[in-house]
């Protein structure tokens, strides 16, 4: 794992994406990419005097790895995707949950986000404690072809820390899995033996 990228709001919660981003990097021997993408309402000098402020911040919470400091302008989904592109091995990040009317209406922003990506990604929760260690991890079989990112991340994870990995699969009472998850589940079986 060369680079992990970390894209932050600059929020308490991305603070959490940030510890994991450390820890990943410490263990896999790489290096964090702190990436804040500015708004419009951010392109003032105050905005920029803040951002720069609150950057320096969260590196500062890095103590296990080499951090490097990357600023954007724009749509801050196009522009994670896009940084996404240029070579790094995994994104890490926090998330706020669903916020507001629109994305409870249209979705949490964090799911079109990890959609747009290249890159395997590990997304936290604001709740999510901050254990020094994956000794489980819980991964849902997905009823989607394009698996690949999630069973990269996962398999990378479970090697870095020498995890065991549960495979869940809810199946209602009454009802069978549909194709798709049933070849999924041997997929992901399968690629974890590898």
């Amino acid at each position: 794992m060369n680079d992990i990228l970390c894209p932050t709001d600059l929020s308490e919660t991305s603070l959490k994406g940030v510890h994991y981003a450390d820890l990943l990097a410490e263990r896999s021997g790489g290096t964090v990419s702190l990436l804040h993408v500015m708004g419009k309402k951010d392109l003032t000098e105050e905005g920029r005097s803040k951002a720069k402020s609150g950057m320096e911040q969260q590196r500062a919470r890095i103590t296990r790895s080499p951090a490097v400091i990357h600023f954007r302008e724009g749509d801050f989904i196009s522009e994670i995707a896009d940084e996404c592109k240029k070579g790094h091995r995994l994104m890490v990040c926090a998330t706020h949950g669903l916020r507001g009317l629109r994305q409870s209406l249209f979705g949490a922003d964090i799911l079109k986000l990890v959609r747009h990506v290249e890159v395997p990604s590990l997304v936290v929760q604001a709740k999510s404690p901050e254990q020094n260690d994956f000794a489980v991890i819980v991964m849902p079989v997905a009823g989607h072809p394009d698996i690949e990112h999630l069973l990269n991340g996962v398999a990378l994870l479970a090697k870095t820390f020498g995890s065991t990995v549960h495979i869940y699969q809810l199946v209602r009472p009454g009802e069978s899995p549909s194709h798709e998850l049933l070849t999924n589940k041997s997929r992901m079986v399968e690629w974890l033996k590898k």
